[in-house]
């Protein structure tokens, strides 16, 4: 079977879009329900998917700083993620090499990381730096008896982990234009959707007419053309990792967008005002009102 990477996937919908087509099965499938609720298949795919590949474990911008730390669960793993005196972002196994106690929990800022079942202290870089009554441990290597290391890689924002092995880097690469692309190319068709179909309308009595989906227009994937999307980098000054909020830049432009050039399209025929959404009905009341001599 072949498996298309993630670009190509995107390109595939894109296409379909464009054509007003969609892939289609040979036969219907029956999706079995105990796919959903077996253990056993769960299990295999967190020790083979979610265990063995890059995942996404926290953003950036929570370990601003040095000692900057997250603890949580990942695949069932307890975790800990935090950004050592070099600057550079270290994930761990949070058992503690003793008892296997937690070492870290929840997020914050640390120096060292300290088990609070019987003091065993971890520096920034996972190496044991201090036990209590050591005498008690003839023999104790600290050095082999480090915090637990995952692979790690910080990129586009994010901090991910390969709990098995190293982390591809090239299969990241794809990862922010797929994502932002979707982004802006759904922020356009939202604002499209406001100005051009979505409307909350009420009956006589104050009864809401448009409550649910079926009812209420929503902008659809077949309903538009192919954008062509281009972008210019000017990193924020507002924040440490220069990001910006970018769901909301189609969203905004594209609704007076799609008004202006309806108003421009038809101001030789007297419109001066459109009020949104720009349905059929409506712009050819629009158009037959100026018609008659006034101005709408």
């Amino acid at each position: 079977m072949l498996l298309m990477n993630d670009a190509l996937v995107a390109q595939r919908v894109f296409d379909h879009i464009a054509n007003g087509t969609t892939d289609m099965g040979d036969q219907v499938w029956r999706e079995p329900v105990a796919n959903y609720r077996q253990q056993e298949r769960l299990d295999r795919e967190i020790e083979q998917v979610l265990r063995r590949f890059a995942t996404p474990f926290c953003p950036s911008v929570a370990l601003a700083d040095a000692g900057s730390y997250v603890a949580r669960r990942a695949a069932g793993t307890p975790l800990v993620a935090v950004r050592g005196r070099d600057g550079v972002v270290h994930a761990f196994r949070n058992v503690c090499r003793h008892r296997g106690m937690e070492v870290a929990a929840g997020s914050g800022c640390a120096k060292v990381f300290v088990c609070g079942y019987h003091g065993w202290a971890y520096g920034l870089d996972g190496r044991l730096q201090h036990v209590p009554h050591e005498h008690g441990f003839p023999g104790l290597e600290k050095d082999q008896h480090a915090l637990v290391p995952v692979s790690t890689v910080e990129r586009h924002g994010l901090v991910f982990v390969n709990q098995h092995g190293p982390i591809d880097e090239s299969a990241l690469e794809e990862f922010p234009p797929l994502l932002a692309d979707g982004q802006r190319l759904g922020g356009i068709v939202q604002g499209l959707g406001q100005a051009w179909c979505e409307e909350v309308r009420y009956d006589e009595n104050g009864q809401l007419l448009t409550a649910t989906l079926m009812d209420y227009a929503l902008p659809r994937a077949a309903m538009f053309p192919r954008f062509e999307l281009d972008m210019t980098c000017t990193p924020s000054p507002l924040n440490p990792l220069g990001a910006k909020g970018i769901g909301e830049l189609g969203t905004i432009g594209a609704t007076p967008c799609l008004v202006s050039a309806a108003l421009d399209a038809l101001a030789p025929l007297g419109v001066t005002q459109l009020d949104m959404p720009l349905k059929s009905e409506r712009l050819w009341r629009a158009i037959r009102d100026a018609a008659a001599g006034g101005t709408r």
